[in-house]
């Protein structure tokens, strides 16, 4: 299965790229990355493709702006604020896409091309004067100072989550209810093949999304392999909660996932299925009548 990642860099005019000056750029910002080498795409000045230790990065200018109906998320995802991504947006004239293709599977591989992406998209950023860098698979927009601080994390060694991934909460009728909430991933699929989804519970605390920030860490990092019927600690949660691994998806249709079943979720660990009522206790003469009498 191929996997591929994007990151689209928002200009405010349009842009003459200098390709050479990109791959030199990337070269003085991170040496210990690897030389790049540009191959350019015959009969087009606006794209080229950048190749790092034998990955290819397409780089792409694109001379209108970015599609604004595709800038907001299908969920309202945590932190979203629509308002500040249109302004952060307003008047664009061109963008340049930045991608990587990923034949074969495997989580390294695909965080390692993620990883590229995000340094190429930055060295792009800069020398385009760039307004805002999205990335798409999380619907993640932010302004170019805050890319760089996500480009930078991932010098060290950490997965930028606030740009790789976003959360969002869902309350799907027919697993929750009126008064249940859980809480859905976007963008791990491209990792691993399936998102993180928290099963409706009564309620959602801060607390509760700040683990399954932590669950998605742990599976980006390797630390956690999630297994069916298995458990997981989490800091907010006073007793374990088991695993589940949905195929067919869970509170999206369709979105193999990785779910996650609190003791008071809306719904059965082994099932998936919403919980039954329990009959109500017999009251009155009628319930005295079956304690005496040992009936019903």
């Amino acid at each position: 299965m191929s996997i591929r990642i994007d990151a689209y860099v928002l200009l405010r005019r349009s842009w003459r790229p200098d390709f050479d000056a990109v791959a030199a750029e990337f070269e003085w910002r991170y040496p210990q990355i690897g030389r790049p080498r540009l191959r350019r795409s015959q009969g087009s000045e606006t794209q080229a493709t950048m190749v790092v230790e034998g990955a290819p990065v397409e780089i792409s200018v694109v001379g209108a702006p970015y599609p604004p109906e595709q800038l907001h998320p299908p969920l309202r995802t945590l932190g979203h604020d629509a308002e500040a991504v249109e302004r952060l947006t307003a008047g664009h004239a061109a963008y340049v896409v930045i991608s990587t293709f990923c034949e074969a599977e495997g989580l390294e591989l695909a965080c390692a091309h993620a990883a590229l992406v995000t340094l190429v998209a930055s060295v792009v950023a800069a020398k385009a004067e760039a307004m805002a860098v999205m990335w798409p698979d999380s619907w993640a927009c932010m302004d170019p100072e805050a890319f760089e601080e996500a480009a930078a994390s991932v010098l060290r060694g950490q997965p930028p989550l606030n740009l790789w991934l976003a959360f969002a909460h869902s309350n799907p009728a027919a697993v929750g209810g009126a008064e249940m909430t859980g809480i859905a991933s976007l963008g791990l699929r491209t990792f691993l093949g399936r998102e993180l989804e928290l099963a409706p519970m009564p309620s959602i605390s801060g607390e509760a999304i700040g683990c399954m920030r932590e669950a998605a860490r742990r599976l980006l990092s390797g630390e956690w392999l999630p297994h069916d019927f298995g458990e997981i600690a989490l800091r907010s949660f006073a007793t374990p909660l088991g695993v589940r691994l949905a195929e067919e998806g869970f509170l999206r249709r369709g979105v193999p996932a990785i779910v996650l079943v609190a003791p008071d979720a809306a719904v059965e660990l082994r099932t998936l299925q919403r919980k039954t009522a329990q009959p109500a206790a017999a009251a009155g003469n009628g319930g005295l009548f079956k304690r005496i009498f040992k009936r019903g």
